[in-house]
């Protein structure tokens, strides 16, 4: 019989701990919390962030630049490598 190893617990992180790991202010971190693109937790008046959470949105982040990317790289080229 196989067991599941155990689910670690989440690791809330503070909003100054998450503004200084993207290198941005607390404010931008609320921001990004009351516009819906990074998920939080309420603990009556304290704001935390799942790690889980955080990443999540630094993976959107990346393959939403990835695309825009791969969109400039087709625009450079011109008109006939954006109908391939």
């Amino acid at each position: 019989m196989l067991i599941d190893p155990p689910v670690p617990p989440p690791q809330f992180l503070e909003v100054a701990h998450v503004a200084h790991r993207l290198h941005v202010s607390q404010q931008f971190v609320r921001k990004l919390i009351r516009v819906g693109k990074l998920k939080a937790v309420r603990f009556e008046s304290l704001l935390r962030i799942d790690e889980r959470d955080l990443h999540a949105y630094i993976e959107a982040q990346r393959r939403a630049s990835d695309d825009t990317t791969r969109q400039d790289r087709r625009a450079a080229r011109g008109p006939q490598a954006m109908t391939r």
